[in-house]
């Protein structure tokens, strides 16, 4: 298992449907994500097959990442989950 933490991985896995799992207000796990676009002890967001979730909070870690599977750990105050079916093109 890997620890990792502020920006030491922004990298990307391949994927479909998404499941998140939020373990009350210390952690939560996304399974079948494509990319970690950023990643600090008070915002990380993870980029889906179909949305973007941002988790806000703070001493936030990323504390294990495999193919699909992501673990965030930290005081989480708030998680957001952007719809790109939703969205206008301008």
């Amino acid at each position: 298992m890997k620890h990792l933490k502020h920006n030491s991985f922004l990298g990307e896995v391949t994927g479909t449907a998404s499941n998140i799992n939020i373990y009350g207000t210390k952690k939560v796990v996304i399974e079948s994500f494509k990319k970690i676009l950023e990643c600090n002890e008070s915002l990380i967001i993870i980029k889906t097959c179909d949305s973007r979730i941002s988790i806000w909070g703070n001493e936030l870690v990323l504390t294990s990442y495999s193919s699909g599977f992501a673990e965030i750990t930290g005081n989480i105050d708030r998680i957001e989950i952007d719809d790109k079916k939703n969205k206008t093109v301008r």
